[in-house]
Formats: C-alpha cells, sequence, structure tokens
C-alpha cells in the first residue's frame, strides 16, 4: 500500500508540477526591437530617462484572438497612497489575427513608474499581458 501511494504521489507530482506553460510578456528596450536586434540582455532593461523613446515588443504564445488590440500606458501618482492612477496614453492597433508578436515605441515625459496594459476588445476590463517600467529624470 506504501508503494502504490508513493508511486501515485510522485505521478501526481510530475503531471501537476511539470513545465510551465509559456506566458505572454511585454519587453522592453531603449533600441529598436526586430528579430536581428533582439537580444534578452537589453530587453530586460526596465528604467528610462524622460523624453527617451521606449520601444516595446508585446509577445503573445495563443496568437491574438481578435484583429486589434488596446494598448494603455497608465502611471502611478506618487501623492495617492493606495494605486492611484492616470491613463497617460491609449492607442488602438490593428494586428493580424493569430499573430503573437506586436512591436511598438512611445515617449513619456512624467518622472514615474509606469504600466504598459494590453487589452482584447472582447474584455476591457482583464489585460492580456501588462508589466511596468520606471522613467525617470536624468
Amino acid at each position: 500500500m506504501k508503494k502504490f501511494l508513493t508511486v501515485l504521489i510522485l505521478v501526481f507530482a510530475v503531471f501537476l508540477g511539470g513545465c510551465d506553460r509559456e506566458r505572454p510578456a511585454i519587453f522592453f528596450s531603449s533600441h529598436p526591437i526586430d528579430k536581428n536586434t533582439f537580444n534578452p540582455d537589453q530587453v530586460s532593461n526596465k528604467n528610462f530617462w524622460v523624453g527617451q523613446k521606449i520601444y516595446f515588443l508585446v509577445y503573445y504564445p495563443k496568437g491574438f484572438p481578435t484583429n486589434s488590440i488596446r494598448l494603455q500606458v497608465i502611471t502611478k501618482k506618487d501623492d495617492v497612497k493606495f494605486y492611484g492612477i492616470d491613463i497617460v496614453q491609449v492607442r488602438d492597433v490593428h494586428v493580424k489575427q493569430g499573430s503573437m508578436i506586436y512591436r511598438g515605441s512611445f515617449c513619456l515625459y512624467k518622472n514615474s513608474l509606469h504600466y504598459l496594459r494590453v487589452f482584447s476588445p472582447d474584455d476591457w476590463n482583464v489585460p492580456l499581458v501588462q508589466d511596468w517600467f520606471w522613467v525617470r529624470e536624468s
């Protein structure tokens, strides 16, 4: 009986704790991102200067569910204690349905913590993927 329970627990551990699935991600860089210049060391940077062009790549491994996505850049207010935010930019962009990658860029001029959130038109409440980055004075 002990052997059976041990084997059963081992099988459950292997199946339930196996490899992690690919997750959506946003990569940021201060240099343009394409398949020839993609370098994980460069895109791991999340600190930028005020007025610096911020390049980003949105990776969605399942493929975007629709032919458009909404990009939303929000900033956290420093003077509010709990999650006060301002919407800085909103863009609706066309993507090829089923495509896994979208690249773009923007500039920000406010010294703060920012978030880039990506939404599907099917659900404006829950982002497909989101990530944070800092914009600081030089």
